[in-house]
């Protein structure tokens, strides 16, 4: 695997904002409800990495690949690359039962017997195939199958099929069926299927992947004045830590940290931003002394911007 899956910085900044929303906020609940999601998103993934371990020396694979094309940015869970095809995986961390009734959405059916609407992800899938192909076009790769998969990513969900879309359904698989999907592909394509570089390709599409640029203050409606301040226990989530000698130590739960400035410094990055002043650093983290503010400042080695009163510094 060249390009691995890394730390989200999406669910770091949910967690951060969380953290940092009081609890009476009514716009807090939206933000559990997507840190809930995000993290089973991240557990559906991390499931695929057992049966991709299987195929890692048949195909080159990138995780998490965001391109841009004439009508936006479009993302892919995973891509796999070797001679003969590219095979897009959409990925599906839906758990319960899921019924594929018709062409435009899917029925998830939880453990309550609630219901939830989602989108096709066959249609997704497509989609993403035919942007692929014209990205892919445009770039000088004329001769390569692209195919996809969706891959339900937990085995125990159950998934029920309308007998008049039973047709599509050859491509949704369970996670545990993936090598063995992926052996019978192989065995049915020519063996030169792309008769161009894959490394060159795959250096291509590493290089002109673009992470999203993610603004949860501005997605969420909150603004800096709603933000708890101070330096949080990352223990049990309260802006308890004081500083006692060399170190930082939680009033309730008594845990104790030298890093702690640098953890809830790094909620005001994922938050506000990768530049602060040395007030607006106090004014996050309930810090009285402009001085001991400018010791925290130095000993992370935090790159001045500027100098005098306009000066700030690069998280």
């Amino acid at each position: 695997m060249i390009k691995k899956r890394e730390r989200s910085l999406e669910l770091d900044q949910l967690q951060a904002l969380y953290r940092r929303m009081h609890k009476d906020n009514t716009k807090r609940e939206n933000v559990y409800s997507d840190l809930i999601r995000k993290k089973t998103e991240i557990k559906g993934l991390n499931a695929i990495d057992f049966p991709l371990q299987f195929i890692k020396n048949e195909a080159i694979i990138l995780h998490d690949i965001r391109l841009q094309d004439k009508f936006g940015h479009f993302q892919m869970d995973f891509i796999l690359l070797n001679p003969k095809c590219i095979v897009i995986l959409e990925v599906k961390n839906w758990y319960g039962t899921i019924l594929f009734k018709e062409i435009d959405q899917v029925i998830r059916i939880n453990d309550n017997g609630e219901q939830e609407g989602f989108p096709n992800p066959i249609t997704q899938a497509k989609l993403q195939q035919y942007r692929l192909r014209k990205w892919l076009h445009k770039h000088g790769y004329t001769n390569i199958l692209v195919q996809y998969l969706v891959v339900i990513s937990f085995p125990h969900t159950i998934v029920q099929v309308d007998p008049n879309f039973k047709g599509s359904m050859e491509k949704v698989i369970h996670s545990n069926q993936l090598v063995f999907k992926w052996n019978n592909r192989m065995n049915t394509l020519p063996p030169n299927g792309c008769s161009q570089n894959v490394k060159d390709l795959t250096q291509l599409l590493i290089h002109s992947h673009t992470p999203p640029d993610n603004n949860m203050m501005e997605k969420y409606h909150v603004h800096n004045g709603e933000l708890v301040k101070g330096m949080f226990c990352f223990k049990c989530e309260l802006p308890t830590m004081v500083k006692k000698y060399n170190k930082w130590v939680c009033q309730k739960c008594k845990d104790e940290s030298f890093s702690a400035h640098l953890e809830n410094i790094n909620d005001y990055k994922l938050l506000l931003g990768h530049i602060a002043s040395n007030k607006q650093l106090r004014n996050f983290l309930a810090v009285d002394c402009i001085h001991v503010m400018k010791r925290m400042i130095k000993n992370a080695g935090f790159e001045p911007i500027g100098t005098g009163r306009m000066r700030k510094y690069l998280l």
